[in-house]
């Protein structure tokens, strides 16, 4: 049987293999809308007794279901082998072992809470897969864009309102939080926590999506109104936390967004455009955050970074406290020991895993972050060589692919002072967009190979630039997978 496409239309498909129509509205409107529910919705609680479950995280499940039927029906088409399964296995090994040991070995109490560490290990994965299954096309990413930029508008409005302590927010807010000395540090000194319950998680979120809508700006994606307004959203909100650490993380993105844009065709263009930028952000940043005594006084101190009240606190107590476990059972941990780490609060996320699963346990982990940087690296490698046209063509692919790469290093450098992996609130975002990434990335490599062979088949020597109406004419067993994809 003879396959006949256009390159055209492989693009525009975003895979070869075919989909149903119901199989990419159900992957494409599945994803945008728990993409949006992952920073809009509160925590659900199933049993007062249990923690309390994200509500992403049972759309999940249920959208699990749904492809389960599609699939039985043969409307869908299996999953996919790819490496995350293997790292989910591995840590999930890793985190038995180290509750075993520290039970049996180390006689830690045993809690019920100490089994839900293992189903964290396969969310990542879930959310990952569920995302890189969906297979969008560019059509789907500007969708998701347009979509989140409402999504995070919502977010920023919510966390101002929480400051000017308006009615409405009032009656939101107990929705996400516990109450706790995030609720006091709301209605003591004004630290906006929005919907994420947190104000440094929530300047986590805020340095992520300036990332992405900032570079959507710089590389023309969307509407150029639409990104420069989110990020300035974004910009303000971070003052309005007070957070420091959401500030060196802004400041971190921006660095990024300008290493990406150096490395582009017309950087020059591009760098004229992130000073512009700037020049709109900083002032804005200023008169923010001069709003707010308690953010002035805050962003004030990092002028002696090293005599800054928190990380003097990490540094004098809470990683000298936690460095002291670590040696004490480097290999394997101690275990996730609920009834003693419980109320234990590190503010390292490295410093975390190592002290449960030790240094095995610890090269599992950082598996989850550096296997897809990886790929995605590949890919930002190859972008200098891509033709003019396939760069148009695949804008949205492009932008996602480096928004990913940001926003994982910005992930790998927050975990030093706070949390992604274990932040409940930022993992359905993070993991769906590692897996809208990683998917960007092996849709362009292929639809740069893809190219090539057009060429090759109607061209009598490489050079040429690709002609989007030019058709294979191959049997489907001679296209190479997509990659990632199983032979």
């Amino acid at each position: 049987m003879q396959n006949d496409v256009t390159i055209g239309q492989f693009l525009e498909l975003g895979s070869m293999p075919p989909r149903t129509w119901i199989a990419k509205s159900l992957g494409e409107a599945g994803l945008i809308f728990l993409l949006c529910v992952s920073v809009l919705a509160p925590s659900v609680t199933l049993n007062s007794n249990w923690p309390q479950v994200r509500t992403e995280t049972l759309l999940l499940i249920i959208y699990g279901v749904l492809y389960g039927g599609l699939l039985l029906v043969g409307l869908s088409k299996p999953l996919r082998f790819h490496a995350f399964y293997v790292i989910g296995i591995l840590f999930s090994i890793s985190v038995s072992f180290s509750l075993a040991f520290g039970t049996l070995v180390l006689h830690h109490p045993l809690s019920y809470r100490d089994y839900f560490e293992l189903p964290k290990c396969w969310l990542p994965v879930l959310f990952f897969t569920f995302a890189y299954e969906a297979e969008l096309t560019e059509r789907g990413l500007n969708r998701v864009l347009n979509f989140f930029a409402l999504a995070i508008t919502l977010v920023c409005l919510f966390g101002w309102a929480q400051f000017l302590n308006l009615g409405l927010a009032a009656r939101l807010t107990p929705y996400y939080t516990d109450m706790g000395h995030n609720y006091v540090g709301l209605l003591r000194y004004g630290r906006v926590f929005s919907t994420v319950g947190n104000p440094n998680g929530l300047g986590q979120l805020m340095s992520w999506c300036l990332c992405v809508y900032l570079l959507a700006f710089l590389f023309g994606v969307g509407s150029r109104l639409r990104n420069l307004g989110v990020s300035t959203l974004c910009v303000i909100t971070v003052a309005l936390t007070s957070s420091r650490y959401g500030l060196l993380a802004c400041g971190a993105a921006l660095l990024v967004a300008m290493g990406l844009s150096l490395s582009a065709r017309r950087r020059g263009m591009k760098l004229i455009g992130l000073l512009a930028v700037l020049a709109i952000l900083i002032p804005v940043f200023g008169n923010a955050q001069r709003s707010s005594y308690w953010a002035s006084h805050r962003f004030e101190q990092l002028k002696n970074p090293l005599r800054v009240d928190s990380l003097r606190g990490r540094l004098d107590v809470l990683w000298i406290e936690a460095g002291d476990y670590v040696l004490s059972s480097p290999w394997v941990g101690h275990g996730p020991a609920k009834t003693i780490f419980g109320e234990i609060y590190t503010d390292s996320e490295y410093l975390d895993i190592l002290k449960y699963y030790g240094i095995v346990g610890f090269l599992c982990y950082l598996a989850y972050y550096f296997w897809p940087l990886w790929d995605m690296l590949k890919a930002v490698r190859r972008m200098p060589f891509l033709s003019h046209e396939l760069e148009e063509r695949l804008g949205a692919n492009l932008l996602v692919l480096r928004a990913g790469f940001a926003i994982f290093l910005l992930a790998l450098f927050m975990n030093i002072g706070e949390f992604t992996f274990y932040n409940a609130v930022l993992l359905g975002f993070l993991w769906m967009w590692a897996g809208l990434a990683v998917r960007a990335a092996h849709f362009v490599t292929e639809a740069e190979a893809q190219v090539r062979i057009s060429d090759l088949l109607t061209e009598p020597h490489f050079g040429s630039l690709p002609s989007f109406g030019k058709r294979l004419q191959l049997p489907r067993a001679d296209f190479p997978p997509l990659s990632g994809e199983a032979n």
